[in-house]
């Protein structure tokens, strides 16, 4: 996880990282409970322990005695509502992105385009779910200047809670396509959960859609959020032409802007129209925090592929291509 400064980490959910001081929360899964593991956690440095259980006696009670300890109804609700306060009292700019594809890349390109301009936040791996938003919130300091925050779904009514706790100043939202539709039933019902990141924006805050898709191009409307459109080969907010692909890599002229007047060569070292897109929602949200889009540029034209997503490997004089993340139809 990439943090501000080298504070220590205040939450962890893992009994066998470096506790570092902080709480280690006790989260209960299909396959293993955080209860059976409380004691590795002190051994590991954990100084509070949330739970939502008391503790019987024997040699595990033993090695807990002296630790702070505070019991809650449910973990995996206290770990989010949690998060929120501490994401309310840094007041750091949150950046919350969703979609059916895109949006690990989106946000490994918008962390290193926000930490030009201070120290910023954004998850190593795909921390888009009811623990991962919350692990993600917790690397906040009051001195993080930006942070980015994936927000993903399975299935309805998920969205919601996790921006709702994330507070987004800014939502990008990439694309409906299907993904998880054995829960959300349709495009329409993915567009409808995915829409509820918008909702969660304050008055005039920017959502930046992607204009081309149909089903996300319309999420603002009736929210009090500011609509800002992104576009290949059409005119909107910001939108690309001249779209070429060459060697491993794509360079487009960037268009729009708050005047309508810029005009910048946009290379990129990655392939596909599908990155153009999640460039102009970078671009497009560093404006808006105030990052000039000359320098937002400059970082993504240096930028490698996000972890097996079309990253490139030389072994052996042969090229190989690690495309094996685990995406949607769409995503392949």
């Amino acid at each position: 996880m990439r943090r501000s400064g080298d504070a220590a980490n205040l939450v962890s959910t893992d009994s066998r990282s470096e506790q570092q001081g902080g709480w280690f929360v006790a989260l209960r899964g299909e396959r293993f409970d955080g209860h059976d593991h409380l004691a590795a956690a002190v051994a590991a440095g954990a100084k509070g322990l949330l739970v939502d259980r008391p503790l019987g006696k024997g040699r595990d009670a033993k090695a807990l005695q002296g630790v702070a300890m505070v019991q809650v109804p449910d973990t995996t609700d206290a770990l989010l509502a949690w998060s929120a306060q501490h994401r309310k009292a840094c007041g750091t700019p949150v950046v919350g992105i969703t979609g059916s594809c895109g949006k690990t890349t989106t946000k490994d390109m918008l962390g290193p385009v926000l930490a030009t301009a201070g120290p910023a936040v954004w998850s190593k791996a795909s921390y888009n779910n009811h623990i991962g938003v919350p692990l993600t919130l917790f690397q906040l300091r009051p001195e993080t200047t930006g942070a980015v925050v994936e927000i993903g779904t399975n299935g309805p009514g998920e969205i919601g809670p996790l921006s709702r706790a994330a507070q987004p100043d800014i939502a990008i939202v990439t694309c409906v396509a299907s993904a998880h539709l054995e829960r959300l039933k349709s495009l329409d019902g993915g567009a409808e959960e995915k829409a509820d990141l918008v909702r969660a924006l304050p008055k005039g805050a920017p959502a930046i859609l992607n204009g081309d898709d149909l089903r996300v191009q319309g999420m603002a409307h009736g929210t009090a959020a500011r609509e800002v459109l992104v576009r290949v080969d059409r005119e909107a907010d910001w939108f690309a032409t001249d779209v070429q692909f060459h060697g491993l890599g794509t360079s487009f002229q960037l268009r729009g802007g708050p005047d309508g007047g810029t005009a910048l060569q946009v290379n990129l070292p990655r392939l596909g129209t599908h990155n153009v897109y999640n460039a102009l929602l970078v671009l497009a949200a560093g404006a808006e925090l105030g990052i000039p889009v000359e320098v937002a540029a400059d970082v993504l034209a240096g930028l490698p592929a996000s972890h097996r997503r079309m990253e490139r490997y030389l072994r052996g004089g042969v090229e190989v291509f690690d495309d094996t993340y685990n995406m949607n139809p769409a995503s392949a």
